[in-house]
C-alpha cells in the first residue's frame, strides 16, 4: 500500500508497475485499474481508502520543460557543429 506525499515511498507503484508507467499517468493523465485485486486501496492524508478506479488528471512536466530547454538546446548544439565543421573542436 503506498503512502501520499513527497517520499520515494509514495512513487512505489506496487506489484505489476513500474516508474515509468507512473511518469507516463502523471504526465497524460488516465485511469487507474486493479491488477490484482477487486479494489485499490491506499492512504490519503491519514485515511484509509478504496475504490474501484482512479481518474488521474494529466499533470504534463516533461513536455514544458522540453519546450522550455530545446532552443537552449539547438542553440548548444548549433556551437558546437560550427565549430567542428570550422575544426576548432
Amino acid at each position: 500500500m503506498a503512502r501520499v506525499g513527497p517520499t520515494v515511498e509514495s512513487m512505489n507503484p506496487g506489484p505489476g508497475g513500474s516508474i515509468r508507467n507512473y511518469g507516463r499517468i502523471q504526465e497524460l493523465g488516465g485511469v487507474i485499474t486493479p491488477r490484482v485485486s477487486q479494489r485499490l486501496a491506499f492512504t490519503i492524508y491519514g485515511e484509509f481508502r478504496t475504490a474501484m478506479f482512479v481518474v488521474r488528471p494529466p499533470r504534463p512536466y516533461m513536455k514544458p520543460g522540453r519546450e522550455q530547454s530545446l532552443p537552449h538546446i539547438e542553440e548548444m548544439a548549433s556551437s558546437e557543429i560550427a565549430k567542428a565543421i570550422a575544426g576548432g573542436v
